[in-house]
């Protein structure tokens, strides 16, 4: 299963029901929490999605060199607020458009 917004399969759904076993299963994986209805989402998901596939592409002794895992924060709050607590915090003014890279907009 895809994880909303997604449309490759190199890009691991992590939810509440299968967090443990997901990041058991996968040593070095690296879980993006996202809201699939924002902009930042949107300018990113391109990207998210060809690191999955590069990640995916490589390999040592025949396993992926790393997964990338995508949990939705509107679906899987609990996991949100535990795993990145930094969320919390956080903030996107959607008026100034969505997140760039070097201007400080999202953890004040």
């Amino acid at each position: 299963r895809k994880p909303t917004g997604f449309t490759s399969n190199d890009v691991l759904s992590v939810d509440t029901s299968n967090f443990n076993r997901t990041v058991m299963e996968n040593p070095r994986l690296l879980i993006a929490f996202y809201d699939p209805k924002s902009a930042s989402f949107k300018d990113l998901l391109g990207a998210l999605e060809k690191t999955a596939s590069i990640l995916s592409g490589l390999n040592i002794d025949g396993q992926p060199l790393a997964r990338l895992g995508a949990c939705d924060v509107t679906v899987n709050t609990f996991l949100g607020w535990h795993q990145a607590p930094q969320l919390q915090s956080g903030w996107q003014d959607p008026s100034r458009g969505s997140f760039k890279f070097g201007r400080q907009r999202f953890f004040p």
